[in-house]
């Protein structure tokens, strides 16, 4: 894993109308990624932030079915949703390919003012690592925080589901330019 290189962030179509920054959360299946991205959706959007959720689902996916990682995205405060599976973007649009993250970033339009991605590990984005005692990915990289127990990167913060509202807030300070009270 590469933590050396520097964490971008993108711009786009934002309320000012440039691309929103995107953070991505990765890890292993049932690490608890849907956990840390609901969490850091309720804690943005109760702060009056509007983020959108991207949601990758390389195995396919069902439209916000209760109880679907879509479906608590939704329901913890996003203010758009989608899914991504290898044929399918939601709402249901056929496609020939799995799409890339920065080209379905470039499709959300104005009023959002951070997008948090689920999955997506081999995009260009910052990435937020969830882990619980698993080796890291040997091909990850842009890891800015960590999520979880035995998950030690060198120079990289750590966070604990107790602890997801500070990494809000760092995710505040370093995508949206504002600083906690």
């Amino acid at each position: 894993m590469r933590v050396d290189q520097p964490v971008k962030s993108f711009g786009g179509h934002s309320r000012s109308g440039v691309t929103p920054p995107v953070v991505t959360v990765v890890g292993y299946s049932d690490s608890g990624n849907t956990t840390v991205v609901s969490s850091l959706i309720r804690t943005l959007a109760i702060e009056g932030f509007r983020v959108a959720s991207v949601k990758h689902s390389p195995h396919g996916h069902e439209s916000d079915r209760p109880g679907s990682d879509t479906y608590r995205h939704r329901h913890t405060g996003a203010a758009l949703v989608v899914a991504s599976s290898p044929g399918a973007l939601t709402a249901f649009e056929r496609i020939d390919r799995d799409m890339p993250l920065e080209a379905i970033v470039e499709s959300i339009g104005e009023g959002i003012d951070i997008v948090i991605a689920e999955g997506f590990k081999t995009s260009t984005y910052p990435k937020i690592l969830v882990s619980e005692s698993l080796p890291v990915p040997e091909d990850l990289y842009n890891v800015f925080a960590t999520v979880g127990r035995a998950t030690h990167l060198p120079g990289v913060p750590e966070f604990d589901l107790d602890t997801i509202h500070l990494l809000a807030e760092m995710i505040r300070d370093r995508f949206l330019g504002q600083t906690s009270s």
